[in-house]
């Protein structure tokens, strides 16, 4: 893309006669670089100015009807949702070895106090991309979630999409699907998806198709830590650890199945919840 270079300061004058005599050829050239600078900022446009809270432009410029550049609106991305570059990197420090209770257990080999939850569970290592700013940055991968950060949303009770706290005076608002059958408020039902602030239960079925088509909005009064979804692994014969298939099920905290699991969703339960409306919060 060109840059429109103004004029040397030495040929800046004003655009009429001053009754100065100038050296011959002089007042053309200024005549010549005066229009062209008025021409140059018709042309150029105002930059935009971003009210804060409105989401930055990400992505190449788009070309308008006109032929200039507009910025492509960036859609709303949920805080949990993965993102391109991130990468699985638990497999590569894996090893066998021994608990407290002297039971064998899987462990990373340079593993630190963050890498197992407060049940003892070893959970999942991914990369997050991030900029200098600690801001994520790389196209969403729709179906997929970090679980680091479907951990501390879970665990903490945090919007999925901003961030911010869930829990409320009414009860704490999840979105559930129900394909999987109707519901009964009088039992309980156990879930990943971690809770929704007002603002973002509200945006989300406009965002998703299946939300919107099957997407029920409860309003749990309770919902405790039930277990975790993850990738169970075994200690073969011949020293190795070996990945095995994931049926998705969740296991509950406490099971001897999760001595050799590496986590990846945190699971809680819904109880004495109900089903609302999300304009009528």
């Amino acid at each position: 893309m060109s840059v429109y270079k103004p004029p040397s300061a030495d040929l800046e004058a004003p655009d009429h006669d001053t009754g100065r005599d100038h050296p011959r050829g002089l007042r053309p050239r200024l005549r010549f670089a005066l229009r062209r600078r008025a021409a140059a900022r018709q042309l150029r446009r105002p930059a935009t100015r971003r009210e804060v809270g409105t989401p930055a432009p990400t992505g190449p410029p788009g070309r308008s009807s006109s032929g200039g550049s507009t910025p492509r609106p960036r859609a709303t991305i949920p805080y949990i949702t993965a993102r391109e570059g991130e990468v699985d990197e638990s497999f590569l420090a894996l090893r066998a070895s021994f608990s407290s209770a002297g039971g064998s257990r899987i462990s990373y080999a340079d593993e630190g106090w963050r890498d197992r939850d407060a049940q003892g569970v070893l959970w999942a290592r991914v990369s997050q991309s991030l900029d200098e700013h600690g801001v994520l940055v790389g196209a969403p991968r729709w179906k997929m979630i970090n679980p680091a950060r479907q951990r501390e949303t879970m665990s903490q009770l945090l919007c999925q999409f901003c961030r911010e706290p869930a829990r409320t005076d009414e009860g704490i608002l999840f979105l559930h699907s129900t394909k999987a059958g109707a519901l009964d408020s009088s039992t309980s039902l156990r879930t990943t998806q971690p809770p929704f602030c007002r603002k973002h239960a509200r945006m989300a079925p406009d965002r998703c198709s299946h939300l919107a088509k099957h997407g029920v909005a409860l309003l749990a009064q309770s919902a405790p830590l039930y277990g975790v979804v993850g990738t169970p692994y075994r200690y073969t014969a011949d020293r190795t650890i070996q990945a095995m298939a994931c049926d998705g099920d969740p296991v509950p905290y406490g099971h001897g199945d999760l001595d050799w699991m590496v986590a990846s969703q945190l699971v809680r339960t819904l109880r004495a919840f109900k089903v609302v409306n999300l304009e009528d919060l």
